[in-house]
């Protein structure tokens, strides 16, 4: 097989791929014939999708005044505590970013009030969420845009 050319005015230089497989609609049908045991059915449905974003201000500042361990041991304090609260009003973590955390309401349990419990969660009290006098916590109602 001989070694891809190069693109003319390619990204960065990447390569392009030979355009042929060696028997490759040969292959077809035989892939197309091969039970499809194991294979999960894909399928879906829409909901809708409430994002919450809970992130402490001030943060990067402030670490730089610990011990890296100590400021560790600070942040997943927050996080836990974070995490049970929005948990309370049916959210769901996805994800722990940096000295924050990403929250769905309406996934994966959906919800008629998705929206109505993210604002819950959103206002609730989080004066005693800060970990540390010097922090306070921001929740942000950045509207994201739909592609």
């Amino acid at each position: 097989m001989p070694a891809p050319e190069r693109a003319e005015g390619s990204f960065g230089g990447l390569q392009r791929l030979p355009r042929r497989v060696p028997g490759g609609l040969a292959l077809l049908p035989r892939l197309r014939s091969r039970p499809r045991r194991g294979l999960p059915r894909l399928g879906g449905e829409r909901r809708q999708l409430t994002v919450l974003f809970h992130g402490l201000v001030g943060s990067t500042e402030f670490s730089a005044s610990l011990d890296p361990e100590d400021y560790r041991a600070l942040l997943r304090g927050y996080q836990a505590q974070a995490d049970q609260l929005v948990q309370g009003f049916g959210g769901h973590v996805a994800q722990h970013l940096g000295d924050g955390l990403l929250v769905y309401f309406g996934w994966p349990r959906a919800f008629d009030d998705a929206a109505e419990r993210a604002v819950h969660a959103g206002l609730a009290p989080v004066d005693g969420l800060a970990p540390h006098p010097a922090l306070h916590v921001r929740v942000d109602s950045t509207p994201v845009p739909w592609w």
